[in-house]
Parts: structure tokens; sequence; C-alpha cells
């Protein structure tokens, strides 16, 4: 998808001559049985592909056969602000503005999808009839409180990941501080969920504790076992790196893959392969203690600028680097 000249088309067009203005987060929502994909073309819209033989509705837009259309979004000022979001309450998706969105999430258990947005603070849903919704934060207000969906606040909202585990429920990550980012959970059921240790109560928002305090992070993967996040919004690359959580018990720290002087890190810290494997290759659990590398095979990797992350349905965890112009894969460690 894109012509790589950049740019921003609203009319229908062909995955391969369209302009695409900086792409950021993709997700497949499933219509029908059929699985499309959808992505956010910064700085205002969601946009929809549609690969079959046949017209489908998505999000409630009529998106041709093998065409993008635009699903929300419309082109603003770069000054429009929250304060006038009320104005776009309960609206139809494509006359609805967004601010920066960063992140989404397909929800496949109620067909919607959720937006964060960067610039605005806040989370929008759009349901599968194509209305848009004020979901949690104020738009416009940014701040760090984690309790209704209505009373919460975020500050620079970068992803959203959905529970696997959980359907309906997601993730999600914004930065309390210029550095240091919070990994949030969005619980839309009824009943309290225990997630690395902290409890969430029903139709809530919670704050999630972690062993080591993510710093300028980007992106998040999430599957039935572990919770990764990706460093990689700052200028420093020591402070590139990806750290791994087993979702078992407290959250332990289960693989950090990137510079060992990462400032978010003890001296103990497990460490991922050399960017180049042979099929017998896998990740070890060499660390470090003081400057001794106690498995010298495990030699520590340098990121540069982790701002994706993936996981296979193998469990293998897939990281882009949008400085090192490279994807790597690490193989399932746990």
């Amino acid at each position: 998808v894109g012509n790589g000249g950049g740019g921003t088309q609203t009319v229908p067009t062909s995955p391969l001559t369209a302009q695409i203005q900086g792409p950021r987060d993709m997700d497949i929502i499933n219509v029908d049985g059929s699985e499309y994909l959808l992505y956010l073309d910064e700085p205002f819209y969601l946009k929809a592909l549609n690969s079959f033989g046949f017209t489908a509705n998505i999000l409630g837009t009529e998106v041709e056969a093998g065409r993008i259309n635009n699903i929300s979004g419309i082109n603003i000022n770069a000054s429009w602000g929250g304060a006038n979001f009320a104005l776009y309450n309960n609206q139809l998706a494509v006359t609805v503005p967004h601010l920066t969105p960063r992140g989404m999430g397909a929800d496949s258990a109620t067909d919607s999808v959720y937006i964060a947005e960067y610039s605005d603070h806040c989370i929008k849903k759009v349901d599968s009839g194509g209305t848009v919704t004020h979901f949690a934060g104020t738009c416009g207000l940014a701040g760090d409180t984690s309790d209704t969906f209505s009373s919460s606040l975020f500050r620079e909202l970068w992803d959203i990941e959905m529970d696997p585990l959980n359907p309906g429920n997601f993730y999600v990550l914004d930065r309390s501080q210029q550095a240091d980012s919070n990994l949030k959970y969005v619980n839309t059921q009824s009943s309290s969920r225990n997630i690395l240790g902290t409890p969430v109560g029903g139709n809530r928002i919670g704050k999630i504790g972690l062993s080591t305090q993510p710093r300028f992070s980007t992106a998040i993967a999430v599957n039935e076992s572990q919770i990764c996040i990706a460093n990689g919004g700052n200028g420093i690359l020591s402070d590139h790196g990806v750290f791994c959580y087993s979702r078992s018990g407290s959250g332990s720290l289960s693989l950090y893959v990137g510079n060992r002087n990462s400032p978010s890190l003890g001296t103990n810290a497990f460490r991922g392969r050399p960017p180049k494997y042979t099929e017998d290759e896998g990740v070890g659990m060499g660390f470090y203690i003081g400057n001794d590398l106690v498995d010298p095979v495990n030699i520590p990797v340098q990121l540069a600028a982790p701002q994706g992350l993936a996981f296979d349905g193998e469990g293998n965890l897939y990281i882009s680097e949008s400085l090192g112009h490279t994807i790597r894969m690490v193989k399932r460690w746990y």
C-alpha cells in the first residue's frame, strides 16, 4: 500500500497508487468472516483496505473491491483542540477529526476500533456502524489519572494492543512525563482483572507497575504469555531497547534486547541474540553480573529506534527499527 511519495488522499483509490503520509499503527478487523487491513494515516485519518472482489461495509463506510477508502477523520487546523470534541461526539466517523492518532486496536468482540490520539490525549471509539464516541480521557487535557473511563487522564498516547486473554479489554501506552512511560490496562468488563499483580476494577483503567520503568516507549506487543514494550522515542541510542515481562505472577522481566547501558536497567539483564540467525539459533538467557557476561555467546544487540512490535502464532517476537531500517526476529524464549 502506498506509492512512496507521501501526501494524503481521502477518496477511494488503488493501493499501489495511494498517497500515504506517515503511516502509523495497523490492525486487522473481521467483518462478516472476512479480514480487512486498517491503518492510521497521520496526522488525521483511519483508512481501510478491501483486498476482496466485492464491496464491503467497514465501520459504516462502503469500500469498493480492491480499493482503499477513508473510514474516519477530516483535515483540520493543527491548532484544533479537544475542547471542540463535544461538537463531534456521537457523529459519523467520516465527519470526525483526529489529532495525531498513533495507536489503534480492532476489537473483535464488538466489531469496533479504539484510536489513541497522541496530541489530543484521549481515546476515541468507532463502532461497527461508523459512529465515533469519546471513550476515555479528556480530549485536549493531558494528565496521569487512572480511574473510570470518563475521569482518567492520559498524556501523549502512543499505542493500543488488545488483550487476547480478555476479549474487549486492551493495553495502552502513554507518557506521564517527557521520558517516563506508563503501561495502562483498560478493563471494559464488569468484573476485576489482575494484570501483572495489579488489580483493575470493572469498567476502569489501571496503571500497571513494572519491574523496570519504560522510557520514551513507542510500541506494545501482547500474547497469552508475554507483554513486550519498545523504548525507541529518544535520540540517545543507549535508551533504545525492548523489555518483555511474563504475564504470570507479578510480571518479572523475561527478556531484554538492546544496549546494556540503558538507564532503565540494573546490572542484571537478559539479552537477545545478535541480528543474524541460523535455523538452530534461538534466544539464550545470558546476562551480565557487573561487567562480566555470564554467557558470552549471547552478545548484546544495539537497537536503533525500535518502534514496532508483533508476535506471530508460534510466539516469536518481531522488532522493527525505524532508524536501523530493519526488522529483527527474536525466537521464542519462554
